[in-house]
């Protein structure tokens, strides 16, 4: 079974991908640093929970 971590995980950087939104806003609006979110396309990004929450927020709930 796959933890909601991982399809936490997975859903942000599907969400990252199809974002119109510069890396810079995103990391701005998310309080997170831009190296972040460089680190989120490669395999084993491991992001802090508190980092993976402020992205999540910044997903809109119809968002799938």
């Amino acid at each position: 079974m796959t933890s909601p971590t991982t399809l936490a995980v997975a859903r942000v950087r599907r969400w990252l991908a199809a974002t119109k939104m510069p890396r810079g806003e995103v990391a701005a609006r998310a309080g997170v640093d831009e190296k972040t979110l460089r680190l989120a396309a490669r395999p084993g990004w491991n992001p802090t929970a508190n980092t993976l929450a402020r992205l999540e927020a910044l997903i809109p709930p119809e968002w799938t």
